[in-house]
């Protein structure tokens, strides 16, 4: 009775994967072809490095939606992708968070982009839309760590790019590695400076009552501002970016949807840390990038200084604080978005 019942389910799974084998059968690519790729280096922060290449495909109206993905991350649907990751010469390029984005100006009447500005990237066109339409797009990839090469022109990796009609089906792949490689940088030295003023900031005296909410909450009382400054030098990018900052606090609290920098060890924690106030006075939140206070460097061709001012206070750690000195440090990440 086993082996009877078991053939019958076998029998019935082959069934129910028919349709399925028929659907594939059915698709169409979604594109006659890829143009050509232009490479520029949007200069560095020291630890990242962006490199944008500029290319464009061709719809043929085939398919509603046309999928743009490296080949490199789509593994499931690519037999013959390659790693996610490459690592070479002390520098790092992660397929996963490399970025699209849309560059056309206008669109026939039904078509659209859908997921501009990040990793998740289409045109769609309603059916009979888009035919020899071509869609123009930046690709962005983020070279991580720092070139230990003096060696010129080493090729670090070949950019490749699929298109999906259907992400499910692997006959509708069209992969184009017809672009120029990407090069290892020489130096990873920083195109713009960072300024810190001041870099060690003392918040004056304050009196225990002065805080006495509850964990997470915070005083103006003995605040202090600091101000955050970047210089790009003339052509310094090669295109026009913004420089976000990230803050990464010191053993940090999260309490009421603020961060909280404490000290290092949890046996000094006197009750007491700090919290940082970005620009517009929103809370800053530990690793994650500060849009609030964007540097936008728009005029690479000129000498470019902005500076922003952050406000440090103080902010409880514990229910009951203990007079005495505290002390915490914050690192502050400056990178692309």
């Amino acid at each position: 009775m086993s082996y009877k019942y078991g053939y019958k389910l076998l029998l019935l799974m082959l069934l129910s994967m028919l349709p399925c084998l028929g659907h594939a059968q059915g698709k169409n690519v979604c594109n006659s072809g890829f143009g050509t790729g232009t490479l520029s280096n949007v200069g560095n922060t020291g630890n990242v490095v962006k490199v944008v290449m500029r290319t464009s495909i061709t719809l043929n109206g085939l398919e509603s939606s046309c999928s743009i993905l490296p080949p490199e991350n789509v593994a499931l649907f690519n037999g013959t992708a390659g790693p996610v990751v490459i690592t070479k010469n002390g520098m790092t390029v992660d397929f996963r968070k490399v970025k699209f984005t849309n560059r056309s100006a206008s669109f026939p009447a039904g078509c659209g982009v859908q997921g501009s500005g990040t990793t998740t990237f289409s045109y769609n066109c309603l059916p009979g839309s888009g035919n020899g339409f071509t869609a123009f797009f930046d690709v962005e990839y983020l070279l991580e760590g720092k070139s230990n090469t003096s060696t010129p022109n080493t090729v670090f990796f070949q950019p490749r790019l699929t298109t999906f009609a259907d992400k499910q089906v692997i006959s509708t792949l069209i992969t184009n590695s017809n672009y120029p490689p990407v090069m290892m940088p020489l130096s990873t030295a920083p195109t713009c400076s960072t300024t810190i003023d001041p870099s060690n900031l003392i918040l004056s005296n304050i009196k225990p009552t002065e805080l006495s909410g509850i964990v997470g909450s915070s005083t103006k009382a003995g605040e202090k501002s600091f101000n955050l400054s970047i210089t790009c030098p003339a052509n310094a990018l090669q295109l026009a970016a913004n420089l976000i900052p990230t803050f990464q606090f010191t053993r940090p609290l999260t309490a009421n949807s603020i961060s909280i920098s404490r000290t290092a060890l949890a046996a000094d924690d006197l009750g007491f840390g700090f919290r940082v106030l970005a620009p517009d006075k929103s809370a800053v939140v530990h690793n994650t990038p500060v849009t609030a206070a964007a540097y936008s460097f728009n005029t690479p061709t000129k000498l470019e200084s902005i500076s922003k001012t952050f406000t440090v206070q103080y902010a409880k750690t514990l229910a009951t604080i203990t007079p005495g000195a505290a002390s915490t440090s914050i690192t502050i990440l400056i990178g692309f978005q």
